[in-house]
């Protein structure tokens, strides 16, 4: 019988796939301090040794590491059945931003951007298409501000 991934391996393989800016699995091995072959093992959850499949199951630190690179929460984890390196993820410190200034994200959270930029844009043309006196727009604003914030009066 074939060996089956553990279910943190298609985790891994998802987050991957989605993240933006796309990232290879050489620099997120080399992110995660792991060489591009242990990061396939554990990303397939597969171990060949002499022709043999075996189920991989990763060390706690190096999944958390993997987890952090990919943006996998200590929740999913959890999830997955991996509360040891959950619990090694929750105390490891943010990675910097990229050589580019970027932070991963996922494609919801892109598209989410992209919706509040339209957002924006919209608000711009309307107040460059009708101005109003200094007093009104500044009335204006605070009252889309509490209103985007779910505050009256």
């Amino acid at each position: 019988m074939p060996a089956q991934p553990p279910p943190e391996a298609a985790l891994i393989a998802a987050r991957l796939a989605a993240r933006v800016p796309h990232m290879s699995r050489r620099e997120a091995a080399r992110r995660a301090g792991i060489s591009e072959t242990r990061w396939r093992q554990i990303e397939n959850g597969i171990i060949r040794v002499r022709g043999a499949d075996y189920p991989e199951v990763a060390p706690a630190g190096t999944l958390a590491r993997i987890a952090l690179v990919v943006g996998i929460t200590p929740a999913e984890l959890e999830a997955a059945g991996r509360g040891d390196a959950a619990a090694e993820l929750a105390q490891l410190p943010p990675l910097p931003a990229d050589g580019d200034g970027h932070a991963p994200i996922t494609r919801e959270e892109f598209s989410a951007m992209g919706r509040r930029l339209e957002e924006l844009t919209e608000a711009l043309n309307r107040t460059l298409r009708h101005p109003l006196p200094p007093e009104q727009q500044q009335a204006r604003d605070i009252n889309e501000h509490r209103g985007q914030h779910g505050m009256t009066g």
